[in-house]
């Protein structure tokens, strides 16, 4: 992940990584996917917008997939936004599947109960 420079309240510039990165590509029908930071309200936004992308042809892409091996955090927002996604996806007749899962990733979706509805199958 790329970080971004900052002032602080201070004057003084500090280095804080970006909260999330999304990156997407299509390949054989298929959106892939690629989120790397923080899943939550504030990164969000970047993650509908790519998702909303690949569903704008839906001739072109039957199934998204996302990979969230470099997420180190999600927190409620980012698993309710992954919910409204997989709604969204099928209304399209597309599939979104969380196809890879980081650990932090994996335990929060657990904790969470949706492990059935996030997670894919071990």
């Amino acid at each position: 992940m790329s970080s971004d420079t900052r002032s602080t309240a201070w004057g003084g510039l500090v280095e804080q990584p970006l909260i999330l990165a999304v990156s997407h590509r299509t390949v054989d029908r298929r959106a892939l996917i690629d989120i790397d930071g923080e899943l939550d309200m504030a990164g969000s936004e970047m993650l509908r917008t790519a998702v909303l992308e690949a569903l704008e042809d839906p001739d072109e892409v039957d199934r998204i997939e996302v990979d969230t091996t470099k997420v180190v955090f999600v927190d409620s927002a980012g698993l309710n936004l992954l919910l409204n996604l997989q709604v969204d996806a099928a209304r399209v007749n597309v599939a979104l599947e969380v196809a890879a899962v980081s650990r932090s990733f994996r335990r929060v979706v657990e904790l969470a109960g949706l492990d059935d509805v996030l997670l894919p199958p071990p």
